[in-house]
């Protein structure tokens, strides 16, 4: 069997005989088995490659299921079992009282100098006792 190079020899060289049609019959139908061979391998690897994902799909699904089994069972055994018993919270302190308010003589000590410009009336301070 003579390669495609080999024949392109003769064309410039001399005219194209009978021989030479054989050889490029040949080397056409050697191409072709090659290529047809290479095609099945990689068919069979592509047809490979489509289950293998598919198993992997179906054990995606079935953790997927098993995870929601699980998760099930937590449920159910939640509802069935009773509660542990929290401790009783612990008594409410009394609230707190506010101060009581300060006697009217208190809230009258400002000095007049801060009432000045205020337009309140002016307030003599309390007398202290002595």
């Amino acid at each position: 069997m003579a390669s495609i190079g080999a024949l392109r020899k003769p064309i410039g060289e001399r005219t194209w005989t009978l021989k030479t049609d054989m050889e490029l019959l040949e080397s056409l139908h050697g191409l072709k088995e090659r290529l047809m061979k290479r095609t099945g391998e990689v068919m069979t690897q592509v047809d490979d490659l489509v289950f293998d994902v598919g198993t992997l799909e179906v054990e995606t699904h079935n953790v997927l299921n098993r995870f929601n089994m699980l998760s099930n069972t937590q449920f159910i055994e939640n509802v069935r079992s009773p509660a542990p018993r929290r401790p009783p919270p612990p008594p409410a302190r009394p609230a707190l009282t506010p101060p009581p308010p300060l006697p009217r003589s208190a809230c009258t000590t400002t000095t007049t100098r801060s009432r000045a410009g205020s337009g309140l009336p002016r307030t003599p301070p309390p007398r202290r006792a002595r």
